[in-house]
């Protein structure tokens, strides 16, 4: 009996007997995909008292009636039937409140959808679209010196949304360290005759393969006749804190249908591996050893032939060189190869989630996401919960304008070449600040002013920066109560922060004369001041 091409409704025949079975079976189908709701995707075996109508997704190593439909839509209607999921389909999966679409032989995050590879424990709301401790997100390194984080994708978030990023201690000096979303760690991803390559008893023919797009881009991975060992191999720098790697590549068999994707410390010591026949998409001879461990790989069908195979593997946290390797096999592992048969490979790509992004390609660079420029971005914290939200084109970071949270603050009177020793007698600061926007006022008093203070006059002690703005100058509100001579020509005293100090200027001003700081020379014991002010910060 004929299909339909996509959905493979079935076709009524000419003449036809029980045509409404045929027909009752295509409209089934058609309920089950039209806003497909889908009840989970981590079961591998089928639940036990399914309702008419009941839809999954089938998870790895899948049993019983499920047993080697892995990765297919699931769904129940008097029996299990099954579809097989294409190119840009799409589903709700109800348990995770998440809208899915089937892309590059994974199932992904709609943009918009919550985050992938991120694991929350406080709860999200229509306006925070997705709420994490750090604490909670995987993988991640804390310690007393804070935490290493890494976000999800950006093109996964929408630009609405928001990520509140809470510290996970008392010590208000913790760091937060936090990575752009790896879209393919990997360089010359596609071009595996670079030296990025190392090349062990292979040669390369470079664009002789139709890749999935159909461009002639994949490389030819060609064996010499003289050793078993016939790879390709890149090594990455994982850093500190990272516990998954997760490779790739878009393989084509030509006269060999087997081969091996590895992930390992350039030996078998750290290794994990995987085995695949391309001409049956079988994951076989999985290990594991040492720090690296062998989590899960899958081998599904891309157009012209092509495979993509993937390897899921858990690292231990520190930081080393780990390598991506891919190798020939032709059924012996004491072969001594054909020269130049072989198989066409490219498109690799390594990240520390599965499933990966869509591919990107890569040359000298590999790519990363950036943090406001920076692939990057250190937070020392204050208190208070961080926000990191999406902006135009980058991850930003900021606080929401409800942040508002307050203290206090000792103002020290200084000089900008010797800051001297002051006996004071009043010293007193406070500050409230919102989102970004820092209120605070102080008064000080100098008892005795120490005769090595010299240069320019100022304050400090202040907790936040000015605005990193270059040439802009914030000015803020002075009292000067006593003991504070002005220059001849000055008529009244002013204050303000340039971009990026804490430092807060005394200056004086005058009719058509031009702003001047204070020197110290023109302060005496007994001096008092008084400021107030709003910023903006960083």
């Amino acid at each position: 009996m004929a299909n339909t091409v996509r959905n493979a409704f079935p076709l009524l025949e000419v003449a036809q007997a029980q045509k409404e079975t045929t027909h009752n079976e295509a409209l089934r189908i058609m309920d089950i995909l039209n806003n497909m709701l889908i009840k989970d995707r981590t079961l591998a075996t089928p639940p036990g008292s399914p309702a008419n109508g009941d839809t999954y997704l089938v998870a790895a190593s899948a049993t019983g009636v499920w047993a080697g439909q892995d990765g297919k839509i699931a769904f129940f209607y008097d029996g299990w039937s099954f579809i097989t999921a294409y190119e840009g389909m799409q589903g709700y999966v109800d348990n995770e409140e998440r809208q899915i679409i089937f892309s590059d032989g994974f199932w992904r995050e709609l943009p918009g959808s919550w985050a992938a590879g991120i694991s929350a424990s406080s709860s999200a709301d229509q306006v925070n679209l997705f709420a994490v401790d750090v604490g909670s997100i995987k993988p991640v390194n804390t310690g007393t010196d804070g935490a290493i984080v890494v976000l999800p994708q950006l093109s996964t978030i929408d630009p609405r949304s928001m990520l509140s990023v809470k510290k996970t201690n008392s010590d208000d000096n913790s760091t937060l360290v936090i990575h752009g979303f790896p879209l393919n760690l990997l360089t010359f991803s596609n071009d595996q005759s670079n030296a990025a390559w190392a090349k062990t008893f292979t040669t390369i023919s470079t664009n002789v393969g139709l890749d999935p797009t159909g461009a002639t881009t994949l490389d030819k991975i060609q064996e010499d006749n003289t050793t078993n060992l016939h790879e390709i191999a890149q090594v990455y720098a994982k850093p500190f804190g990272i516990t998954r790697l997760v490779a790739s590549f878009v393989v084509q068999a030509v006269e060999r249908n087997t081969v091996m994707l590895m992930i390992d410390q350039g030996g078998s010591a750290n290794r994990a591996e995987m085995r695949v026949a391309l001409s049956t998409n079988t994951v076989s001879n999985t290990a594991s050893a040492g720090n690296a461990t062998y989590v899960s790989g899958t081998c599904t069908d891309l157009p012209n032939s092509n495979k993509l195979i993937t390897i899921v593997v858990d690292v231990t946290a520190a930081a080393h060189n780990w390598s991506v390797r891919l190798r020939l096999f032709n059924g012996s592992s004491t072969y001594l190869g054909v020269t130049g048969q072989g198989v066409f490979a490219g498109r690799a790509q390594l990240g520390f989630y599965a499933p990966l992004p869509s591919y990107t390609d890569t040359t000298t660079t590999n790519a990363i996401e950036t943090i406001d420029g920076s692939t990057t971005r250190e937070i020392r914290t204050q208190g208070g919960a961080l926000t990191v939200f999406r902006g135009t084109t980058e991850w930003a970071i900021d606080r929401p304008e409800s942040d508002v949270d307050s203290g206090t603050w000792t103002p020290s009177v200084s000089g900008s070449t010797t800051s001297g020793t002051q006996t004071y007698g009043t010293r007193v600061g406070h500050w409230t600040r919102r989102g970004r926007w820092i209120d605070f006022i102080c008064s000080v008093n100098v008892s005795t002013l120490d005769a090595a203070t010299a240069g320019n006059l100022r304050i400090t002690g202040l907790p936040f920066a000015a605005f990193n703005v270059a040439g802009l100058h914030q000015p803020v509100a002075i009292n000067i109560r006593s003991n504070m001579t002005l220059t001849a020509g000055y008529t009244m005293f002013s204050a303000y922060m340039t971009n990026n100090s804490a430092i807060i200027n005394l200056a004086q001003m005058g009719s058509n004369v031009a702003q001047a700081l204070l020197q110290a020379t023109a302060a005496a014991s007994g001096l008092t001041i008084d400021i107030q002010g709003t910023i903006r910060t960083n």
